[in-house]
């Protein structure tokens, strides 16, 4: 006695799509777009672009002169205080440049 099994074709129940919505995108706390910078003739900074997350853990490492303290002194603008010095590029601290007219450099050092 052997029974016959037969296969059953019913269509799989419909399962409902979730559409996931992306996160909202907060706007970092710092984002650098193509910032060069030069002591005179000399190049220190080349084409820096980086973006820096709200609440992130975020360290600067390399080697002796390959410009950590130059970019930090950038986005604070303490670069601004040495003769012959210039910059291409932007830095955005919260969405506003730290170059525009209306940035106080002092204001500026105390908030960064």
């Amino acid at each position: 006695m052997s029974a016959a099994v037969e296969p059953i074709h019913q269509p799989a129940p419909a399962v409902p799509r979730v559409t996931a919505r992306p996160a909202p995108v907060a706007t970092p706390i710092i984002d650098v777009r193509a910032y060069s910078f030069w002591y005179d003739a000399t190049q220190a900074l080349f084409d820096v672009t980086v973006t820096v997350p709200r609440r992130a853990v975020t360290a600067l490492i390399g080697p002796s002169g390959c410009g950590k303290s130059t970019f930090l002194r950038s986005v604070n603008r303490l670069n601004d205080l040495i003769p012959h010095t210039r910059h291409t590029g932007d830095i955005l601290l919260e969405g506003v440049s730290v170059f525009s007219k209306g940035t106080d450099p002092v204001a500026l050092r105390r908030e960064v």
